[in-house]
């Protein structure tokens, strides 16, 4: 099974450590949010590119990809389900 969908809301824990807030709904269905913990291993991860998970790893796709790619893993930490962190750290 998998989790995920359209980033809504990124937070820079530090530079391997991103929460990343997903949607799976379009309105005007009532949003169904799940975050997770993810190493962007370089990437810049913003809203509105899709996010999805199983098991260890994180398959993320920019919403502006030129050259085609798409799921490209990332590193996933912990569980999913996680609340959004309350401090940022640049």
């Amino acid at each position: 099974m998998s989790v995920g969908g359209k980033v809504v809301d990124v937070v820079i824990v530090n530079a391997r450590k991103w929460w990343v807030n997903t949607n799976d709904r379009k309105p005007p269905h009532k949003p169904n949010l799940c975050a997770v913990y993810v190493d962007p291993e370089g990437f810049v991860i913003a809203p509105g590119d899709s996010l999805w998970w199983q098991a260890g790893t994180c398959y993320w796709t920019p919403i502006d990809r030129p050259d085609g790619v798409f799921d490209i893993p990332l590193r996933k930490i912990g569980n999913s389900g996680v609340n959004r962190p309350t401090q940022e750290t640049p």
